[in-house]
């Protein structure tokens, strides 16, 4: 396993969670356990999670957020409760994230762009820490068409063909980041909103290498898959691949 992988699977571990079996964790952890590098680096993702916290705990959530958190959980019909999101987490961790979003003026909203050259795991890396922050639509719509065209609209990059029979699944919503100073289109889909397609210009990235087959990746918490097509640049993560697999085979 690479350093830069190991770094991509562990954003999203969080000490105090206890390990699980699988076995990219697992090496990572191990790696983790060896390389003082990467020692260095996780105390500092640490340190900025533990301050990303103490801004949390300091927004006070507006009067009437908890309840309008507790309006939008779907019980199925087994009894498990779920929040329609890319994971499940807790309603309080709900209620600071869209606190958060009320006062994002205390936390620099581009705190997970790196320095050195843009690599596949750097690009998985920005998707990852983008989709852990607060976010809120640009445009909602069940219309890929419509989210394409709103994202043009806005000189974002948007796909210009999805593969297999993407476009039967149900869009969500799309948005505009930013990263290195460059748009990043990013479409949510997927019946419980837990696939993102990210695109990119490639003449806004030329360090992105071309692959004209997609490049898959899967790990203890997400499966993703990169490609290029025409002068885009792709990055596909989702937390549902059983779904995904549905409508797409690479």
């Amino acid at each position: 396993m690479t350093t830069d992988r190991a770094k991509f699977i562990l954003q999203a571990f969080r000490q105090g969670e206890g390990a699980t079996a699988h076995p990219d964790l697992e090496e990572a952890l191990e790696l983790l356990r060896k390389d003082t590098g990467l020692q260095s680096w996780f105390q500092t993702e640490q340190a900025f999670d533990d301050a990303f916290s103490a801004k949390l705990a300091r927004i006070e959530p507006p009067p009437g957020l908890a309840d309008t958190i507790f309006s939008q959980v779907i019980v199925r019909e087994n009894k498990v409760v779920e929040f329609p999101w890319w994971k499940q987490f807790s309603v309080w961790g709900a209620v600071a994230s869209m606190a958060l979003v009320l006062g994002l003026a205390l936390i620099p909203g581009r705190f997970w762009v790196e320095t050195g050259p843009v690599t596949i795991p750097v690009f998985q890396e920005f998707a990852n820490q983008a989709l852990k922050g607060p976010s809120r639509f640009a445009s909602k719509s069940s219309d890929w068409a419509e989210l394409v065209s709103y994202l043009g609209e806005q000189d974002t990059p948007a796909p210009i063909n999805l593969p297999g029979r993407m476009d039967e699944m149900p869009a969500k919503g799309c948005m505009t980041l930013e990263y290195l100073g460059k748009p990043v289109g990013v479409i949510c889909f997927g019946k419980n909103s837990k696939s993102h397609i990210f695109v990119v210009n490639t003449g806004d990235f030329p360090e992105l290498p071309h692959r004209d087959n997609p490049v898959l990746e899967q790990n203890a918490y997400a499966s993703t898959a990169y490609w290029t097509e025409e002068d885009r640049h792709y990055l596909l993560v989702t937390h549902d691949p059983e779904e995904l697999s549905q409508f797409v085979s690479f």
